[in-house]
């Protein structure tokens, strides 16, 4: 077996670091694994004293075959050029693939043995584009007979992924950047989001409300795989556990009644592969996904995708977006007849 590099972006999140680097030590193959570790600036003063905590627990780890430790002199940051992607840059010159994670995951004991055997067993799968640890909290065992323990989804869940250097450079040459505003602007790839609207719902509106997002990030990427027919490899039972939605991070909010920080995870030792599911099977697996994850999707956020959808179809991406920001009424009503008009609305409320 190969034993892939896994590696940790972090700043000041010191008890999540921590926390998070000692599931990992306690992980079956962890004393055959190099961990690279981003250790970026601290851009103000309130994230100074986590800062310092980590940079002293640091030269204490140890349970890995190799640890790696790049400690930044100013603030890389998120996207393209920030500290996760120079992580990328750095395992992509030693390795075919690799396995990543944000520094607030807590893992399974298993997860690098299923990390690493998903790796090699996946890795000439052209439909296949990455491997994730994590499964939603739903039960699966009524629709899969057959137990098997792998799913093929379209849900990028990035919570621990492994992803490959060739197939990795292959999303980066076919995925366009601004991915939001290319798809909304080509009406064959927006039509094949359109029985997707969660996901539409986020493409617009999170890339929308923070254009930092507008990467090639976890939805963005799910996304890609909906339009070009692509899946991820998922347990059914998760492997890791968030425990980011308190508030500490920069992309997760603040679960109130915090589940994910309490949701079950595998306590096996090793993961044998089960990739058995009937299409049947599967696609009742991914029925249950789409309720379970469909359950806080407003119907206002349903109207309001839908709006978006058929003005971009209608008009295009530039003259829809212009007419969505203003007073849409007043100035459709004054720019095309009242028939046609009338015809849009009544498609826009369906």
């Amino acid at each position: 077996m190969t034993y892939y590099p896994v590696y940790i972006p972090t700043l000041n999140r010191y008890e999540h670091f921590k926390e998070c680097v000692e599931s990992l030590a306690a992980c079956t193959h962890a004393d055959k694994t190099e961990l690279v570790i981003g250790l970026d600036y601290p851009p103000s003063e309130k994230y100074v004293e986590g800062w310092k905590k980590i940079k002293e627990y640091l030269p204490t780890i140890k349970g890995f075959a190799k640890v790696t430790i790049f400690e930044h002199d100013h603030n890389l940051g998120l996207g393209q050029n920030g500290n996760g992607a120079f992580l990328t840059k750095y395992v992509k010159t030693k390795y075919d693939a690799w396995i990543s994670t944000e520094d607030d995951n807590v893992f399974s004991p298993c997860f690098l043995d299923y990390m690493n055997k998903c790796l090699e067993k996946y890795k000439d799968d052209d439909s296949i584009i990455a491997v994730s640890g994590y499964m939603n909290p739903v039960d699966y065992s009524n629709c899969n007979q057959n137990k098997a323990n792998i799913l093929r989804m379209q849900d990028y869940m990035a919570w621990g992924s492994g992803n490959w250097k060739h197939k990795r450079n292959a999303l980066d040459l076919n995925m366009p950047s601004h991915y939001m505003k290319y798809v909304c602007s080509h009406r064959s790839q927006l039509r094949r989001m359109r029985l997707n609207l969660r996901e539409l719902y986020q493409l617009i509106f999170w890339t929308k409300n923070n254009p930092a997002l507008d990467i090639k990030c976890d939805f963005t990427i799910g996304c890609y795989s909906i339009i070009n027919n692509k899946y991820f490899i998922n347990p059914t039972f998760s492997l890791v556990r968030n425990m980011g939605y308190d508030g500490s991070g920069v992309n997760c909010g603040t679960i109130e009644d915090d589940y994910l920080a309490r949701q079950p995870i595998s306590n096996e030792r090793i993961f044998d592969i089960k990739d058995n599911l009937t299409e049947y099977e599967l696609q009742n697996c991914r029925d249950k996904w789409e309720k379970f994850k469909s359950a806080d999707f407003s119907i206002h956020k349903r109207k309001l995708v839908r709006r978006y959808y058929y003005f971009y179809m209608f008009f295009g991406y530039t003259i829809g977006d212009f007419l969505l920001s203003i007073n849409i009424k007043k100035c459709i009503k004054s720019m095309i007849p009242e028939k046609f008009y009338n015809f849009v609305k009544k498609i826009v409320k369906r």
